[in-house]
Protein backbone atom coordinates (compact mmCIF):
# COMPACT_ATOMS: atom_id res chain seq x y z
CA UNK A 1 0.00 0.00 0.00
CA UNK A 2 1.15 3.58 -0.58
CA UNK A 3 2.57 5.30 2.47
CA UNK A 4 0.42 8.38 1.94
CA UNK A 5 -1.08 9.90 5.06
CA UNK A 6 -4.25 11.93 5.11
CA UNK A 7 -4.85 14.61 7.74
CA UNK A 8 -8.60 14.73 7.29
CA UNK A 9 -10.48 17.56 8.97
CA UNK A 10 -14.07 17.14 10.08
CA UNK A 11 -16.30 20.23 10.28
CA UNK A 12 -16.44 20.82 14.03
CA UNK A 13 -16.52 23.48 16.73
CA UNK A 14 -14.42 26.53 15.86
CA UNK A 15 -13.64 25.09 12.40
CA UNK A 16 -10.29 24.16 13.93
CA UNK A 17 -9.73 21.23 11.57
CA UNK A 18 -10.30 23.35 8.47
CA UNK A 19 -7.98 26.10 9.70
CA UNK A 20 -5.23 23.60 10.54
CA UNK A 21 -5.64 22.04 7.09
CA UNK A 22 -5.37 25.50 5.51
CA UNK A 23 -2.04 26.00 7.29
CA UNK A 24 -0.71 22.60 6.22
CA UNK A 25 -1.73 23.21 2.60
CA UNK A 26 -0.16 26.68 2.49
CA UNK A 27 3.00 25.84 4.45
CA UNK A 28 3.75 22.63 2.52
CA UNK A 29 2.77 24.33 -0.76
CA UNK A 30 0.39 21.52 -1.66
CA UNK A 31 -1.46 21.63 -4.97
CA UNK A 32 -5.08 20.76 -5.58
CA UNK A 33 -5.18 17.24 -6.97
CA UNK A 34 -8.91 16.59 -7.20
CA UNK A 35 -12.40 17.85 -6.39
CA UNK A 36 -14.58 15.18 -4.79
CA UNK A 37 -18.34 14.83 -5.17
CA UNK A 38 -19.87 17.56 -2.97
CA UNK A 39 -23.51 16.51 -3.38
CA UNK A 40 -23.81 15.47 0.29
CA UNK A 41 -22.50 18.80 1.59
CA UNK A 42 -24.02 22.25 1.96
CA UNK A 43 -23.25 23.99 -1.36
CA UNK A 44 -20.43 26.53 -1.29
CA UNK A 45 -18.22 28.00 -4.00
CA UNK A 46 -15.66 30.76 -4.26
CA UNK A 47 -12.58 31.97 -6.05
CA UNK A 48 -9.24 30.23 -5.62
CA UNK A 49 -6.47 32.29 -4.09
CA UNK A 50 -3.68 30.38 -5.83
CA UNK A 51 -4.99 30.54 -9.38
CA UNK A 52 -7.92 30.36 -11.74
CA UNK A 53 -10.94 28.19 -11.13
CA UNK A 54 -13.49 27.64 -8.37
CA UNK A 55 -13.12 26.44 -4.79
CA UNK A 56 -15.58 23.66 -3.92
CA UNK A 57 -16.72 22.05 -0.62
CA UNK A 58 -14.49 18.96 -0.77
CA UNK A 59 -11.00 19.06 -2.29
CA UNK A 60 -7.87 16.92 -2.21
CA UNK A 61 -4.45 18.58 -1.90
CA UNK A 62 -1.05 16.97 -2.20
CA UNK A 63 2.37 16.85 -3.81
CA UNK A 64 4.33 13.71 -4.71
CA UNK A 65 7.44 14.89 -2.89
CA UNK A 66 5.61 15.62 0.38
CA UNK A 67 4.18 12.17 1.09
CA UNK A 68 1.07 13.86 2.52
CA UNK A 69 -2.46 14.23 1.21
CA UNK A 70 -4.89 16.69 2.82
CA UNK A 71 -8.64 16.38 2.33
CA UNK A 72 -10.17 19.80 2.98
CA UNK A 73 -13.89 19.84 3.84
CA UNK A 74 -15.26 23.38 3.75
CA UNK A 75 -18.93 22.88 4.62
CA UNK A 76 -20.96 20.48 6.78
CA UNK A 77 -22.92 17.53 5.47
CA UNK A 78 -26.61 18.01 4.77
CA UNK A 79 -28.77 16.54 7.54
CA UNK A 80 -30.37 13.95 5.26
CA UNK A 81 -27.05 13.01 3.63
CA UNK A 82 -24.77 12.40 6.61
CA UNK A 83 -24.78 8.61 6.32
CA UNK A 84 -24.13 8.71 2.58
CA UNK A 85 -21.31 11.23 3.07
CA UNK A 86 -19.57 9.04 5.65
CA UNK A 87 -19.91 6.04 3.33
CA UNK A 88 -18.36 8.05 0.48
CA UNK A 89 -15.42 9.10 2.68
CA UNK A 90 -14.80 5.49 3.64
CA UNK A 91 -14.99 4.45 -0.01
CA UNK A 92 -12.49 7.18 -0.95
CA UNK A 93 -10.02 6.01 1.69
CA UNK A 94 -10.43 2.42 0.50
CA UNK A 95 -9.92 3.24 -3.18
CA UNK A 96 -6.92 5.49 -2.46
CA UNK A 97 -5.31 2.68 -0.42
CA UNK A 98 -4.06 4.99 2.30
CA UNK A 99 -2.05 3.23 4.97
CA UNK A 100 -2.56 5.93 7.61
CA UNK A 101 -5.33 8.44 8.32
CA UNK A 102 -5.15 11.28 10.83
CA UNK A 103 -8.42 12.99 11.73
CA UNK A 104 -8.26 16.60 12.96
CA UNK A 105 -11.24 17.83 14.96
CA UNK A 106 -12.37 20.25 17.63
CA UNK A 107 -14.00 19.56 20.99
CA UNK A 108 -16.33 22.01 22.71
CA UNK A 109 -14.34 23.59 25.55
CA UNK A 110 -17.55 23.75 27.62
CA UNK A 111 -17.45 19.94 27.86
CA UNK A 112 -13.88 19.89 29.18
CA UNK A 113 -13.38 17.71 32.27
CA UNK A 114 -10.74 17.89 35.01
CA UNK A 115 -8.79 15.03 33.42
CA UNK A 116 -8.44 17.11 30.24
CA UNK A 117 -6.79 20.15 31.82
CA UNK A 118 -3.14 19.25 31.25
CA UNK A 119 -3.12 20.02 27.52
CA UNK A 120 -5.33 21.69 24.88
CA UNK A 121 -4.74 18.79 22.45
CA UNK A 122 -5.40 15.10 23.04
CA UNK A 123 -5.39 11.97 20.93
CA UNK A 124 -6.94 8.57 20.68
CA UNK A 125 -6.58 5.65 18.31
CA UNK A 126 -9.67 3.48 17.74
CA UNK A 127 -9.21 -0.22 18.58
CA UNK A 128 -9.44 -1.04 14.87
CA UNK A 129 -6.62 1.35 13.99
CA UNK A 130 -4.20 -1.39 12.99
CA UNK A 131 -1.04 -2.75 14.54
CA UNK A 132 1.29 -0.38 16.42
CA UNK A 133 3.92 1.31 14.29
CA UNK A 134 5.87 4.57 14.03
CA UNK A 135 2.72 6.56 13.18
CA UNK A 136 0.74 5.43 16.22
CA UNK A 137 3.86 5.62 18.39
CA UNK A 138 4.33 9.28 17.47
CA UNK A 139 0.64 9.93 18.09
CA UNK A 140 0.79 8.55 21.62
CA UNK A 141 4.09 10.25 22.47
CA UNK A 142 3.11 13.70 21.18
CA UNK A 143 -0.10 14.30 23.17
CA UNK A 144 -1.98 12.83 26.18
CA UNK A 145 -4.75 10.30 25.66
CA UNK A 146 -8.35 11.53 25.45
CA UNK A 147 -9.76 8.19 26.59
CA UNK A 148 -11.05 7.60 30.10
CA UNK A 149 -9.67 4.06 30.05
CA UNK A 150 -7.44 2.23 27.52
CA UNK A 151 -10.33 -0.13 26.71
CA UNK A 152 -12.76 2.67 25.80
CA UNK A 153 -13.98 2.26 22.22
CA UNK A 154 -15.34 5.45 20.63
CA UNK A 155 -15.79 8.09 23.35
CA UNK A 156 -18.25 10.99 23.13
CA UNK A 157 -16.60 13.99 21.48
CA UNK A 158 -18.95 16.99 21.92
CA UNK A 159 -18.84 19.46 19.07
CA UNK A 160 -16.82 17.23 16.75
CA UNK A 161 -19.40 16.85 14.02
CA UNK A 162 -19.26 13.50 12.20
CA UNK A 163 -15.97 12.37 13.73
CA UNK A 164 -17.43 9.36 15.58
CA UNK A 165 -19.46 8.29 12.55
CA UNK A 166 -16.40 8.40 10.31
CA UNK A 167 -14.34 6.39 12.80
CA UNK A 168 -17.15 3.87 13.21
CA UNK A 169 -17.45 3.48 9.45
CA UNK A 170 -13.70 2.90 9.10
CA UNK A 171 -13.85 0.32 11.89
CA UNK A 172 -16.70 -1.54 10.17
CA UNK A 173 -14.86 -1.46 6.86
CA UNK A 174 -11.86 -3.15 8.52
CA UNK A 175 -9.49 -1.95 5.81
CA UNK A 176 -6.34 -4.10 5.97
CA UNK A 177 -3.19 -2.31 7.02
CA UNK A 178 -4.95 0.99 7.79
CA UNK A 179 -3.82 2.87 10.91
CA UNK A 180 -6.21 5.55 12.16
CA UNK A 181 -5.47 8.30 14.67
CA UNK A 182 -7.40 11.30 15.96
CA UNK A 183 -6.14 14.66 17.21
CA UNK A 184 -8.69 16.64 19.22
CA UNK A 185 -8.30 20.23 20.39
CA UNK A 186 -10.51 21.97 22.93
CA UNK A 187 -11.68 25.26 21.39
CA UNK A 188 -14.53 27.73 21.37
CA UNK A 189 -15.96 29.84 18.57
CA UNK A 190 -13.89 32.90 17.72
CA UNK A 191 -10.49 33.74 16.29
CA UNK A 192 -8.82 30.32 16.38
CA UNK A 193 -5.84 31.05 14.15
CA UNK A 194 -3.38 30.52 17.00
CA UNK A 195 -5.10 27.28 18.04
CA UNK A 196 -5.04 26.09 14.42
CA UNK A 197 -1.30 26.70 14.19
CA UNK A 198 -0.75 24.63 17.33
CA UNK A 199 -2.91 21.78 15.98
CA UNK A 200 -1.15 21.90 12.60
CA UNK A 201 2.26 21.78 14.30
CA UNK A 202 1.27 18.72 16.32
CA UNK A 203 -0.20 17.06 13.21
CA UNK A 204 3.04 17.65 11.30
CA UNK A 205 4.99 15.95 14.08
CA UNK A 206 2.64 12.97 14.12
CA UNK A 207 2.87 12.48 10.35
CA UNK A 208 6.64 13.11 10.50
CA UNK A 209 6.64 15.84 7.87
CA UNK A 210 9.04 18.77 8.41
CA UNK A 211 7.62 22.24 7.83
CA UNK A 212 10.46 24.74 7.13
CA UNK A 213 8.24 27.78 7.69
CA UNK A 214 4.60 28.13 8.69
CA UNK A 215 2.72 30.26 6.18
CA UNK A 216 -0.79 31.62 6.59
CA UNK A 217 -2.99 31.49 3.47
CA UNK A 218 -3.55 34.91 1.84
CA UNK A 219 -7.30 34.48 2.40
CA UNK A 220 -6.74 34.69 6.15
CA UNK A 221 -5.53 38.25 5.82
CA UNK A 222 -8.45 39.50 3.76
CA UNK A 223 -11.40 37.16 4.20
CA UNK A 224 -11.27 35.13 7.39
CA UNK A 225 -12.89 37.78 9.59
CA UNK A 226 -13.54 40.47 7.00
CA UNK A 227 -11.58 43.65 6.43
CA UNK A 228 -10.40 45.61 9.51
CA UNK A 229 -12.68 48.33 10.85
CA UNK A 230 -11.78 51.91 10.00
CA UNK A 231 -10.14 53.10 13.22
CA UNK A 232 -11.19 56.73 12.70
CA UNK A 233 -14.74 55.59 13.50
CA UNK A 234 -13.66 55.26 17.12
CA UNK A 235 -11.95 58.63 17.43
Amino acid sequence: MPASLTPKPIVSVGNIGQLAADLLIASLRLDRQAMLDPSCLIPVAGGREEGEGVTTPLEVFGKPSSGVVVLQQRSPALSAQKTQFVEQLTSFIRSAQFSRVLVLTGVDVVAREDRHMSSPIYHFAPPSSGSPGPFLDRLTLTTPSYLRTPSEQLPPVPGSGLTRRVLGSLAEAALPGLAVGVLLQFVMEGDNRGDARFLAQVAAKVVDVPVPEWTEPPSWRVGLFGTPQEQTLYG
